[in-house]
């Protein structure tokens, strides 16, 4: 399923807090700094008189940030400097956590990482270490360390009713890594924690933040769903799938338009049918999508059900459902251009799907001939040895 992700923000604040919406680092005190001596207002009148083209305020821009940045690393060795001179400060925790979070401004997340870990072993019970750990996991997250970052987030999830949203929608959107479900990122048990306050707060009307949470709520929703799937919890996959197959429907009828996640919705509503057993709902479901779903504009999608409507039919007791799903794994092998990146996969896996059908059929010949043709055409696929061990007949 195709799962659009929130990007990561690049800084967080003292506090650790993911800021939202606001873009870039603020304080620009540097800039009213007069070098030359003379009087600064007759500067500031020049500029306004005198208005910069493109370059020049690009150019001005990067000599900004550039005293911005040698400001945060003047401060970072200046806090430095006074922990390793007071170690026995009763400030050091706080300090600690202030020079990490310098170093998370500077996006040096390797010695940030270093100053965390330090305040962490050196001053667990602190409240510096208590309101530093979402700022550990984030930096965990940067250093591609998802297992550690799992770890520490883990242990806060009693702590998620105190997040700030930002902070909520940052762990909730990191199921994968980059958006790929082929790179898993943090647990799915964290995430769906993650998602679930989310919905929670936009749908109380007494909690502060619901105005804002409502515009994450859709996309938390549907984050949910596919991480119930990953915890197999299918009928609460199912419930969720169905509520937001409603309220899209409502809301195209009301005049508006449907969830940007309707065909997603669609296709995981049949994946938790068929696990949770419920065979013909399942491929009802994927009927549907393929019913509405334009295969030129969304191929990935209209082959992914195909092949999802085919397993849910292969799986049934019934010998002509099983027939009928080998003709829905053919349209994949017969038309989908396994050369396209995004599509390929899904190539691979009609292959597979096919040669169990035909084996559970008894057509043990056309099992062996799919076989053969998968193997000359993908050389490094991940079913070469899979079809070692085809399914018995089972009709």
């Amino acid at each position: 399923m195709n799962q659009k992700l929130i990007s990561a923000p690049s800084a967080l604040p003292g506090n650790g807090e993911v800021d939202e919406g606001k873009g870039g680092d603020g304080g620009g005190d540097d800039a009213a700094t007069d070098e030359g001596g003379g009087d600064g207002g007759n500067q500031v009148e020049a500029l306004v008189d005198k208005p910069l083209n493109a370059a020049e305020i690009a150019a001005r821009i990067e000599e900004l940030e550039a005293q911005f940045d040698a400001y945060k690393a003047r401060a970072t060795r200046g806090f430095i400097d006074f922990v390793n001179r007071y170690p026995d400060s009763g400030q050091t925790p706080a300090n600690l956590a202030k020079v990490a979070s310098l170093h998370v401004e500077q996006k040096d997340f390797a010695s940030a990482e270093t100053w965390l870990i330090r305040l962490n072993e050196e001053y667990p019970a602190s409240d510096a270490a208590v309101q530093s750990r979402f700022t550990l996991g984030r930096v965990y997250i940067e250093n591609d360390n998802y297992p550690k970052a799992s770890e520490t987030f883990s242990k806060m999830l009693d702590r998620l009713p105190s997040y700030p949203l930002a902070n909520l929608v940052y762990v909730g959107s990191r199921l994968y890594i980059d958006g790929d479900p082929a790179r898993p990122g943090l647990t799915p048990e964290i995430a769906l924690a993650a998602n679930r306050e989310i919905v929670a707060r936009a749908e109380n009307p007494e909690h502060p933040e619901r105005a804002r949470a409502l515009k994450h709520r859709n996309r938390a929703m549907f984050r949910m769903s596919t991480c119930l799937l990953a915890t197999e919890q299918f009928e609460e996959a199912i419930d969720l799938f169905e509520r937001m197959m409603r309220e899209s429907e409502a809301a195209k009828e009301s005049g508006g338009k449907e969830s940007a996640y309707y065909f997603d919705i669609l296709h995981g509503r049949g994946i938790a049918f068929r696990h949770a057993g419920r065979l013909e709902e399942s491929s009802a479901s994927f009927d549907k999508l393929l019913s509405e779903i334009n295969r030129d504009r969304y191929p990935s999608q209209y082959y992914a059900s195909l092949v999802g409507a085919g397993i849910s039919m292969a799986a049934s007791e019934n010998e002509e459902t099983v027939q009928k799903s080998v003709a829905r794994f053919l349209q994949v092998i017969q038309f989908a251009d396994a050369n396209i990146p995004e599509i390929g996969p899904f190539v691979e896996d009609a292959y597979i799907e096919v040669a169990r059908a035909l084996a559970s059929l008894g057509d043990q010949e056309r099992a062996i001939e799919y076989k053969r043709e998968y193997l000359a055409k993908f050389h490094d696929g991940r079913y070469r040895k899979a079809f070692n061990s085809l399914p018995p007949k089972r009709f």
